[in-house]
């Protein structure tokens, strides 16, 4: 049995809102501790992942590994329905995601799985000597500043700044922080 439940969706939300724009199709798995979420982009360029902890939810059980491909649109669209005080809550069925949504009354909604001609993206092995810690509203805002220059961004990390860099058509634009001003890092 898969089953989450959440009353507080407008993080989760917050993140398809972004996710969907990126990617067409995404791959959801559960096991008995964390929901994952990984997705390629439109270009097959960039790896997308997101994990949840049950930790998360108000309720989470999986009592097996499932795996859910869904179309990253319109399980977003879904996800839009829940208003503010709505009970959102997850299952699945042989044909596809259930989405619940209970408040002044129940909404149901089934999203038919997709049928993939390829496996689970599976992340690149990357070498990165560096870990930083941004807020999600704080990036979001740096790549609204960033996307008028160009859809692709230069992420540069040295001992004192991280730096966020594009170059397009009509222009060039540059982010930069000291590492400790709003930006925790370690740098090897």
């Amino acid at each position: 049995m898969f089953q989450l439940v959440l009353t507080d969706h407008k993080t989760l939300k917050s993140a398809f809102e972004s996710i969907h724009k990126i990617v067409d199709e995404i791959v959801l798995s559960a096991d008995s501790e964390t929901l994952y979420l990984r997705a390629l982009t439109r270009d097959h360029i960039v790896f997308v992942t997101m994990e949840l902890n049950k930790t998360f939810f108000d309720e989470y059980q999986c009592d097996e590994p499932e795996q859910m491909f869904l179309d990253a649109n319109e399980f977003y669209k879904m996800l839009k329905k829940a208003k503010s005080d709505d009970i959102l809550e997850l299952t699945i069925n042989e044909s596809g995601v259930n989405i619940i949504l209970k408040g002044k009354g129940t909404r149901r909604f089934n999203l038919t799985f997709l049928d993939f001609s390829y496996d689970n993206p599976v992340p690149p092995k990357i070498e990165c000597p560096c870990n930083i810690r941004i807020s999600s509203s704080l990036l979001k805002e740096y790549i609204d500043n960033m996307s008028d220059f160009s859809d692709r961004l230069i992420f540069q990390v040295d001992q004192d700044y991280f730096k966020i860099l594009t170059d397009g058509q009509i222009g060039t634009a540059e982010i930069e922080y000291m590492h400790g001003e709003n930006i925790n890092e370690s740098v090897s």
